[in-house]
């Protein structure tokens, strides 16, 4: 790995150029346009049932007549919340920010088109849900396999703190 930061060859130091470019013109530029780990967020972000939803009769910009953006400016992905009903931008990857910074807890939250909404605590636990639960369901109906041998394993718990990188 040093060898390539070492002697870089034209076409890294054309991506690195390229990346820095990025990264310059547009915020997160790099995970909008080349990430794949960003795309596959996009795509979870549009098909997830899912999605930060603004309630116009608790909104202080349609019951009070206030000018309000504090959603809108608390958003990493520079998405317009505030004139929207529900988001929906492959950019939203639903990190609550603009919910934490609405004086109206009643008027911006997570939550399913019927109208249920979903609090920090319940995302924490859809979460941890999702990657404790899951796998070790999947693994007590037999889904799960470990390719690494019994044997093997258990020599390797008992040596866990000498194995490094």
């Amino acid at each position: 790995m040093a060898l390539f930061f070492l002697t870089p060859s034209l076409i890294t130091l054309f991506v690195f150029a390229l990346i820095l470019a990025l990264a310059a013109w547009r915020r997160q530029g790099f995970c909008r346009y080349l990430c794949p780990y960003g795309a596959m967020l996009g795509i979870l972000s549009f098909a997830s049932p899912l999605k930060i939803r603004r309630d116009t009769q608790h909104c202080l910009i349609e019951a009070k007549g206030m000018k309000c953006d504090k959603c809108t400016r608390a958003c990493p992905a520079n998405i317009i919340v505030h004139t929207k009903t529900t988001v929906r931008s492959d950019e939203c990857q639903a990190c609550m920010r603009c919910v934490a910074a609405c004086p109206k807890s009643a008027a911006l939250g997570l939550g399913l088109k019927s109208g249920h909404r979903l609090g920090h605590k319940g995302l924490l636990a859809l979460v941890l849900i999702a990657l404790f639960m899951l796998p070790l369901g999947a693994y007590l109906a037999g889904f799960w396999h470990s390719q690494t041998p019994d044997n093997i394993r258990m020599e390797l718990i008992q040596v866990i703190d000498r194995v490094g990188h």
